[in-house]
């Protein structure tokens, strides 16, 4: 039997999409690739985060100016230091703009940059977003040394939630940890291999 109002909702979702994909498109390319990076952290991002992931003041000015302009849009608010976007669906159009064969490879760039220029302090703060970037594009990852050195990120981050009593996402760390490990890696990383 058919349900007329989910039937009504999917339609009326779509549509806030589309909508919202055109608005996004009107927009400046820099406008747009700032929402794209926003939309693929999640429904919201701290200026730390994107300070994170681009060192570099100029780039850093100048994806926050772009975040300023989709506030200015309606798309996104501004509280403090952090971006959300003002509906989900803004989110998700958003996020539709980075071509679907791309997305993978796409957080995974995004997990790497934060990784690499993280401090060990940065990294302490944002380890589960670094995880939850990097995973989204790990198939993708061909260097053995890169993946253990993953897998050394996620017996960390299963250990953080553990201790926070957040098993099952503790479970899930562990066992990504152990898919980017190999049958060598128990002579190689006895200890990493052991503990995950």
């Amino acid at each position: 039997e058919w349900d007329l109002d989910k039937i009504r909702t999917k339609n009326i979702a779509d549509n806030v999409v589309e909508l919202m994909t055109a608005k996004i498109l009107k927009l400046a390319p820099e406008v747009r690739d700032a929402l794209m990076l926003a939309a693929s952290l999640g429904a919201h991002c701290d200026e730390e985060i994107l300070r994170i992931i681009n060192r570099a003041p100029e780039q850093r000015a100048n994806i926050l100016a772009a975040l300023d302009v989709a506030e200015a849009e309606g798309l996104m608010v501004k509280s403090k230091s952090a971006y959300r976007f003002s509906h989900d669906q803004i989110q998700r159009a958003a996020y539709l703009l980075v071509p679907g064969p791309e997305r993978e490879a796409y957080h995974l760039a995004i997990g790497r940059r934060l990784w690499r220029n993280a401090t060990p302090e940065e990294l302490e703060t944002y380890l589960f977003a670094v995880i939850d970037q990097m995973h989204r594009g790990a198939h993708l990852i061909s260097n053995h040394n890169e993946k253990v050195n993953f897998a050394q990120l996620c017996l960390l981050a299963g250990q953080k939630a553990a201790a926070k009593c957040a098993f099952l996402p503790a479970l899930f760390y562990f066992k990504h940890g152990i898919g980017l490990t190999v049958s060598d890696d128990w002579e190689s990383h006895r200890e990493l291999c052991l503990d995950l």
